[in-house]
């Protein structure tokens, strides 16, 4: 931190009024990180911003629990959306579909034909 910006907080925090008009103007950041950090997100920087992966995040989008919006080859995320999905409660393991069986196929062509050689 520079001396002129330690001193300017030397002297704020000896004047309550100022001190809170600060706060007016400049805002929380604690309150609602993702609103004073950008007002939107690719998949990339929110991955960076929550310490995630970007395939995690990707993941969230297709599973519609993070609302974006396509443009060109990537996605576009508001800060809204990130809010509402941090917020959210995670899905129970149990909610998910399971995973989707193999079909048991028939037997192929060449067993098809072993079979017939040998009758």
């Amino acid at each position: 931190m520079s001396y002129l910006a330690r001193a300017l907080l030397e002297e704020l925090a000896d004047d309550p009024v100022a001190l809170e008009r600060l706060r007016e103007l400049v805002g929380n950041p604690e309150t609602d990180p993702f609103q004073q950090s950008a007002p939107a997100f690719t998949v990339r920087s929110l991955a960076v911003q929550l310490g995630r992966t970007e395939r995690s995040v990707r993941a969230a989008i297709g599973r519609g629990e993070l609302a974006a919006v396509r443009r060109g080859r990537g996605y576009v995320i508001s800060a809204e959306a990130v809010a509402a999905w941090v917020q959210a409660p995670p899905a129970s393991s149990s909610a998910r579909s399971p995973a989707p069986r193999h079909r048991r196929l028939g037997p192929g062509p060449a067993t098809r034909a072993l079979r017939r050689l040998q009758s």
